[in-house]
């Protein structure tokens, strides 16, 4: 058994194998593939998102300075 391990990115469902490894497998035809993901994905800031993607409400209107620092 052959095996190969390389790092690549999933680009429109395709993995490109690196030119290196092509020609030593141009003669299989059909192989296994096993993807191992790395599974600490960068945690999306919540405020940056919400910058980036305002949520739209109607009839918002905004509050006064009065109604923000009202104790009541």
């Amino acid at each position: 058994m052959l095996a190969v391990e390389f790092q690549a990115n999933i680009q429109n469902g395709l993995v490109e194998v690196p030119e290196r490894y092509r020609q030593e497998l141009e003669n299989y035809k059909n192989v296994r593939v096993i993807i191992l993901v790395d599974e600490t994905q960068p945690q999306v800031d919540m405020i940056d998102y919400l910058l980036e993607h305002p949520i739209k409400v109607d009839n918002q209107t905004p509050l006064k300075r009065d109604e923000i620092y009202d104790r009541k």
